[in-house]
Parts: C-alpha cells; structure tokens; sequence
C-alpha cells in the first residue's frame, strides 16, 4: 500500500452470498481508511457508482444468475472510466484466471486461501497499477495532441485538422476554391459500442480509418474528427463531377465487414461534401465549408442516401434531392426533450440555432475527468452536443467550447445515446 497508505479509498464489494459477502467486507475494514460500500448483484454495483467514489471493486466469479465477467463487460460499456477490479474466485482454474485477466481484471483471489492482508495487498496493487496506467495514457495522449495524431486511428487528430482548414482559409481565392470538404460519418459506431463495449467500438474506428486512409490519395489531407466522424479536404479541381467520384468510391471502399472476438460486423459510411466556391473573390474557406458539408451529412441521412454534394458555386441543393432539415437530435430551448417521431422534422424551436461543428469538452472536476465531444449547434439559450461514446454525462457539468475559449455552466435537458440537448444556467 506504501505510497497509497494515507489515503481514503472507497471500495466496492459484489457478491450474492449475504454471509460471504459480509465476511468479505470485514476483512476489508480492517483497514480504516477503506470506506465498503456492498452490493448483490451487477445492477447494485451500478447504482453504487452512479452516487459513490468507488477505487476499486471487489467481485464474485459466480454472482448467481449472472457471471462477473459478464458485469464486467456492462462496466466496459455503460462507463468512461471503469475502476480497477479485483476478483474473488472458487474456481483456481489456470484457463478462468487467464479470461480474467484479459478482460480487465486488475487482480484475482481464491476465496478459499482469502486473508485480510492479502485482500488489502490485492487492493492497493490494483489501485496503484490503474493509477500508473492512468498517468501513462494521460501522457501519451499529450504527445499524441502535441504531434497531432488521434490516438485510436492513427490518423490526423482534430486539432491538427482544424490547423489545416485554417492554412486553407489563409490561402488565396483562387488556390483554396480548387478544394472540397468531405465529412464521413461511420455508421455502425454507437451500436457497437452499445452492444460490444467501447474496445470493440476502438477496433472498428481502426479498421474504418485504415480503409479510409486508403481510399484518400496522398494529396488529400485525412483524418479523424470527432468520434465516428472524418474529415478529407480533397483537391477536385472546383469538378463536380471528380467530387462526385470521389464520393462514390468511397462509398464503396468503406462498405466491408470486419470481425471482432463477439462478432462479425458490416461497416458502411454516410458522407457529406461541400464543394467551394470558384472564380476570383468566390473562394471559400475550409471553415467555411463545414457548415455545408455537415447539411450535405444530415441530408444524406435524413434520404437514407449513401452522400450528398453540397455544390458553393450555385444555389442548388445537395446533390441527390434537395436539402433536408436537421437530422440528429437539437436541444429544445423550452426545456423539453424532443419525442422519437420529432428528432428528424422541421426545426420548432423559438430560438434560432446556428450549425456549427467545434471541438469542446465536458469538465467533471469532482470526478477528475474531462470527456471530449463536438459541438455540433447553438443558440442564445443552448447547444446541441455529441460526445464520442456512450457515458452516463451528469445532469450539470461545465461546457469548455475549447475553438472559441468559451466556458458555460450547462443543464442536461434530454440525451440520446451520444447526443444531448444541454441548456445554459445563466
């Protein structure tokens, strides 16, 4: 416990055997400055750390009518960040520990050789590890931000991006209106991460990035964006035709199926492009063209079509049908979360909202975390948001639009998977 010794850590304990579970707990509070929190079954676990500083978890192999690595997947899948897990066994059998391990386990005890030195040992070599753990992806993730790449692709991260756009709205009109934006969505992204966990979820971004990656020529800049968003600035020549092409072969190249340890999954993409502006005084910035190019995205979902051209040289539509209304979820200024059946028609918002795409985070200092997400609109009253995966985001939390330096106290009015409508508290 050494350099953990003087500390206060909350620890849970899950088993369904009432007697085992409290003889667990008093070996635990040997140590005083454990706070043991206990719990059943998975569903109280979940509800202990919903309202609890939990360390480190205790769990049964064996919790009845369900297994520990199966709530230990639930974790995986309903929280950013997990704590460290230790698990208590009757099963010594070498194959049962090593599945442990590899999903995640931080530690394993046999409940037949269970002594208090040894459960409080476990715990702080488990809290330890997770905590040197903690500090190395926090260090690789600065490197990362600082070269510009994202973590889980290996592309381009979003800042490196975002430094691109800026060198393009830089240039003069008649070099950037040679230029599209190109906004690649994957679908399946939210589903996966729903139904596998977020590491299959990390698998799949990989494999859609390389494939992407690919399909891009080395003249155009790719990368990922913002959770199963991709951004390409492609040079077309001011071609709608090439442009059309592109799309259309990328269509294709990112329709394939990967195979995952649960799973073998299709993967396919919705894109949305904007073509700039042509002619001298006419050309137009990257960051001018995201806002169309994200339409083009919606308008595209909204058809069930595969893309959508917007083309800046005309008034015309999107390419494929004319331009629909928004298709993801906004956030209700009158504080009321939109019903299914209104998520994908007209805007009936009192307050108009302008369609953005900004980088922010969510600030949980309570909790020591900071949850990346795009701003994707705003109001005078609030924002629409996206986070990369599926989190349990707290009902108020501060709101960092990091491009425009902007800080808001926010009020969650509705969520939706990875999407949320949040209010401002003036």
């Amino acid at each position: 416990m050494s350099s953990l010794s003087h500390e206060y850590l909350g620890i849970a304990i899950v088993d369904d055997d009432d007697v085992y579970r409290s003889y667990v707990s008093a070996l635990v509070s040997k140590n005083t400055r454990f706070s043991v929190f206990e719990a059943s079954s998975g569903e109280e676990l979940y509800r202990i750390l919903d309202s609890q500083k939990v360390d480190c978890i205790i769990l049964d192999y064996n919790l009845g009518t369900e297994s520990g690595f199966a709530v230990r997947d639930r974790l995986g899948e309903r929280y950013h960040s997990v704590p460290p897990i230790v698990m208590l066994t009757g099963d010594g059998r070498e194959s049962t520990v090593i599945k442990a391990l590899r999903l995640g386990f931080n530690d394993y005890l046999a409940k037949r050789e269970l002594t208090a030195d040894g459960l409080i040992s476990a715990i702080g070599r488990a809290v330890q590890r997770a905590r040197d753990e903690q500090r190395t992806r926090a260090e690789h993730e600065r490197l990362a931000n600082m070269s510009g790449v994202d973590l889980v692709t290996g592309l381009l991260g979003q800042a490196k991006l975002d430094g691109r756009l800026a060198q393009l709205a830089a240039m003069g009109h008649g070099a950037r209106s040679a230029y599209a934006i190109v906004l690649v969505e994957m679908n399946e992204l939210h589903a996966i991460n729903e139904s596998f966990g977020l590491k299959a979820g990390d698998q799949a971004l990989r494999a859609f990035g390389e494939r992407l990656s690919k399909a891009a020529r080395s003249s155009d800049i790719c990368g990922r964006y913002s959770g199963s968003s991709f951004l390409i600035v492609v040079d077309v020549r001011s071609d709608p035709g090439q442009l059309q092409s592109f799309c259309e072969r990328l269509t294709s190249d990112l329709a394939f199926r990967i195979d995952l340890n649960a799973a073998s999954l299709d993967l396919s993409a919705c894109i949305g492009a904007a073509l700039g502006a042509e002619g001298a005084g006419g050309g137009t910035a990257g960051a001018d063209l995201m806002k169309p190019a994200l339409d083009a995205l919606d308008a595209a979902r909204a058809a069930g079509s595969p893309f959508k051209i917007s083309d800046r040289r005309s008034s015309a539509p999107p390419s494929g049908g004319a331009a629909s209304t928004t298709a993801e979820p906004v956030p209700s200024d009158a504080g009321v979360r939109p019903a299914a059946d209104q998520l994908r028609t007209s805007d009936r918002r009192r307050e108009p909202r302008q369609r953005v795409f900004k980088r922010g985070q969510i600030l949980l200092p309570g909790l020591g975390a900071t949850i990346d997400c795009t701003v994707r609109n705003q109001s005078r009253r609030g924002a629409g948001i996206r986070i990369d995966a599926p989190f349990a985001v707290p009902k108020e939390f501060e709101l960092l639009i990091t491009g425009d330096g902007v800080r808001k106290r926010v009020q969650v009015r509705w969520q939706i998977g990875t999407d949320l409508g949040v209010e401002y508290i003036a």
